[in-house]
């Protein structure tokens, strides 16, 4: 029997603007560009003709953003920033109940990230990737890394991820990045506001819309070692004095980084299939992608277009990504390292997404202490995979897609500025089963159901309660609630109780404890259901954290979270064909973070320690990915790095040019180690998937980026980045490990690339 936990088996000056721009949108060409533009010239010339220009506009994020420019607010301001996605009422960011990451565009921007996953990886205290052979790479925090289920991506309030096998697959990939005003991360449960899935992580993105943003910008960007290239446009204008529209387009074409700049390497010496001698610790010359390359050579992209009107928010978005896979060393090598004698062909594993969503919001004022909410909202994501030698299906491993219908009401209650009251009620429906548009002709199918996914709906309906009570000048506590009810599960309680502490001035205590909970992928649920397994098993995490927080002065502030989770996680039993208890896991750590903005410079300092304390499997599992300690082989957790440390800083040399810098440094990997020693000792040795004394794997990894940014009149911003520049001396510096305990790792390109922004 073998057992897996989250992932597949084996699987800142502001000028108002002189005059209005016009907007032409050419839909003749974006309809060509929603089937697959094949080359970057044809996509540069199509998104330039989505907006045409007219006069003199300046872009700019207006005065009343909650998130200025890099330098406008003091840390001891940006401490009453109000956050939105910790709680169902804003709560100012020094109270909030949670421990919060902010990543204003003025940050996504000067970082020079050319995606949503090394955005978080740059600013995250903890973050950490890893690659998976089945799948979109994983991210993670607190030690959740082997699943991108039991985490949360939101875009304005609304959850985006698939509900079926993939779990947060949408946007990481993605290097349009212009539309994003702030990101707020929160690190820890968050089942408390979003319900099933927010279990580890929320990622709760925030647009521009026509508040936010007054003008138009173009972003250019080109990317030299890993090959990216985008363009992004947008525009925001007002319309009378209550209504603004705002639209953006992005396109990008990413061949990514070649074989020979970013190489495979195994950890054994092998023949692959076509007779190639492939060496431990060398790159291998065998059957693998370009790093980074997007899906099926298609040109990721991004629309959006959003109306604003007094109480009234409406926007539909579009986006399209994906990424190339690498080959498992079971796949390429002949046997007995591999599986199996196929002969290699030109098929590359990779997966890919085409998300739609269509949302209106409407806030109601009934009184100064009564509000009301309204959502509702469609969702539909289109998910594709295609592995390596697969024969069967037309070389298609899985393809379909899901929709989601949504509907939310909530009515907040603030007699007094003491106390606040949210409580609503959300319908959420999801059809599966439904033909990829991309596949027509195909049945559909996932990693459950290979040969014909039946089609089905189910129905979560859910409870929702928030209190902020403010009980003197030192005290204030929060307490948070859903009661969630899902087709195939019994109703669930994800409370969240916490109570925070301002001695002074200038600190701050929380408490907080809470629960979440966790439902697997819908089809190994609906699986579960038609083979008459009983009750859906539940994830649960219960979690207690202790987190102080002090502003130094203005410019200096430091934070340390401490915390315990003790799991009861699930997986999927194949042999059972349902769902079962993997294992009771407890862990702790602890999150060091400084932060300080002066006149001049602006630095982030965090460090993460995560313990692995116990993890005893449950009475049916033979096999998991989460660690190796039930196997006496180590007591870390497989994939991780115990220690993570990061450094950004920004240096503004003069009213032009600034300089700006980012490193990464994840201690080792001896969780991955113990892994790989496990299945080593499970295999005859001549097909032990690495050999004796092989420990480069499970070395530590360096990223180290460097910029320069010019901003050589009002309208224009040229930023210079070289990225993962310590493989110039060490390319095992830049190394990134691929979860399933094979050993083998990518190491990622040096690259430079370049930002051009112009606001006409």
């Amino acid at each position: 029997m073998t057992i897996s936990h989250g992932v597949m088996p084996d699987h800142n000056d502001v000028t108002m603007k002189d005059s209005q721009s016009q907007i032409i949108i050419e839909t003749g060409a974006f309809s060509q560009g929603l089937i697959g533009l094949p080359h970057w010239p044809l996509m540069m010339t199509t998104v330039i003709a989505f907006l045409s220009f007219s006069g003199s506009s300046s872009a700019t994020q207006l005065d009343s953003d909650p998130i200025r420019l890099l330098h406008g607010m003091s840390l001891e301001e940006l401490s009453n920033v109000e956050v939105s996605s910790a709680t169902l009422l804003p709560a100012k960011r020094r109270y909030v109940p949670a421990a919060v990451t902010m990543i204003s565009q003025q940050d996504i921007k000067g970082s020079g990230a050319r995606t949503l996953n090394e955005l978080l990886q740059i600013y995250v205290p903890g973050l950490q990737l890893v690659r998976h052979h089945f799948g979109a790479s994983h991210i993670g925090t607190r030690g959740f890394i082997s699943g991108a289920d039991n985490y949360f991506i939101t875009v304005n309030g609304r959850p985006i991820n698939k509900r079926s096998e993939a779990g947060a697959i949408t946007e990481r990939d993605l290097m349009l990045l212009a539309e994003i005003h702030h990101i707020e991360v929160i690190r820890g449960p968050g089942s408390a506001v979003y319900g099933f899935g927010a279990e580890s992580l929320v990622i709760a993105i925030t647009t521009f819309n026509g508040n936010t943003f007054d003008g138009s910008e173009i972003r250019a960007r080109g990317g030299w070692g890993t090959e990216r290239y985008s363009l992004e446009m947008k525009h925001g204008a007002t319309l009378g004095k209550e209504s603004a529209f705002f639209l953006y387009g992005g396109i990008s074409d990413v061949p990514g980084a070649s074989p020979n700049d970013a190489p495979y390497i195994f950890g054994t010496s092998f023949t692959d299939k076509d007779g190639t001698k492939v060496e431990a610790g060398e790159p291998a010359d065998t059957l693998y992608s370009n790093d980074g390359a997007a899906y099926r050579d298609k040109a990721p992209m991004k629309l959006h277009a959003q109306l604003n009107r007094g109480g009234l928010e409406a926007w539909v978005r579009y986006s399209r990504g994906g990424e190339q896979l690498d080959n498992r060393i079971v796949n390429v090598a002949a046997p007995p390292v591999g599986n199996d004698t196929v002969p290699l062909t030109q098929q590359i594993g990779q997966v890919g997404y085409q998300q739609l969503g269509v949302h209106l919001n409407y806030d109601q004022e009934l009184s100064n202490a009564w509000r009301m909410g309204y959502a509702v909202g469609y969702d539909m994501t289109d998910y594709e995979r295609l592995l390596l030698n697969k024969v069967n299906l037309d070389n298609r491993q899985t393809s379909h897609q899901e929709d989601n219908y949504f509907a939310r009401i909530l009515t907040h209650w603030t007699p007094d500025d003491r106390f606040s009251l949210a409580v609503g009620f959300e319908f959420n429906r999801n059809e599966y089963g439904l033909r990829s548009p991309d596949f027509p002709d195909k049945a559909p199918s996932s990693a459950q159901f290979e040969e014909g996914m039946p089609r089905w709906h189910t129905q979560t309906r859910s409870a929702l309660v928030d209190t902020h009570w403010y009980i003197n000048g030192h005290w204030t506590a929060f307490f948070s609630a859903r009661l969630d009810k899902h087709t195939f599960s019994e109703p669930e309680a994800s409370p969240r109780f916490a109570l925070v502490n301002t001695p002074t001035d200038q600190d701050t205590v929380k408490l907080i404890l809470s629960r979440s909970n966790l439902l697997s992928y819908a089809d190994s649920i609906k699986k579960t259901h038609d083979a008459g397994s009983g009750d859906i098993a539940t994830e649960t995490l219960d979690n207690i954290e202790l987190r102080y927080e002090r502003n130094h002065s203005s410019q200096l502030f430091s934070a340390i979270s401490v915390y315990h989770q003790q799991i009861e996680a699930i997986g999927y039993d194949f042999v059972a064909n349902k769902n079962v208890i993997v294992g009771e896991q407890e862990q702790a750590g602890t999150e060091l973070e400084l932060s300080f903005r002066g006149e001049n410079v602006q630095l982030g300092l965090s460090h993460q320690y995560h313990n692995l304390i116990d993890f005893e499997l449950g009475p049916t599992t033979k096999a998991t990915f989460v660690t190796a300690a039930p196997y006496d082989f180590g007591n870390d957790l497989d994939s991780w790095s115990n220690h993570i440390s990061k450094v950004d800083l920004t240096y503004r040399l003069n009213d032009r040019w600034r300089t700006h810098g980012n490193l990464q440094y994840l201690w080792k990997f001896d969780g991955m180690g113990d892994q790989v020693a496990y299945r080593n000792s499970t295999l005859a040795e001549d097909a032990q998937r690495t050999e004796p004394g092989w420990d480069d794997t499970f070395k530590k990894s360096v990223f180290l980026n460097l910029g320069i940014e010019c901003k050589p009149s009002k309208h224009y911003t040229i930023n210079l980045i070289g990225y993962h520049l310590l493989g110039l001396i060490d390319k095992d510096l830049n190394k990134q490990n691929y979860l399933g305990g094979f050993g083998g790792y990518r190491n990622l390109a040096p690259s430079i690339g370049i930002d051009i922004s112009w606001t006409p």
